[in-house]
């Protein structure tokens, strides 16, 4: 999967969880979890959307992220579709 893809897949994934689920922030690992990839890999995505804005991350102790969509994240969405 390109890299961009991946991104996509994260920013969706936040989004799901931003409607259903029960904490502001989607947690890394349950992101990793639903794409079947590795949790390096989705942390190194969420620090590119965090650099371009599309995501605030909420870093935990120990190299834990969790994620909620920005507005810009949030039309990059609406762009996509």
């Amino acid at each position: 999967m390109e890299p961009s893809e991946l991104r996509n897949r994260i920013l969706r994934q936040i989004e799901t969880h931003e409607e259903t689920g029960t904490s502001a922030y989607a947690d890394d690992t349950a992101i990793a979890a639903a794409l079947g990839g590795q949790l390096a890999d989705v942390q190194r995505q969420l620090l590119i959307l965090e650099d371009e804005y599309k995501v605030e991350l909420a870093k935990a102790s120990g190299p834990s992220y969790g994620a909620r969509l920005t507005p810009r994240g949030m039309r990059a969405l609406e762009s996509s579709e």
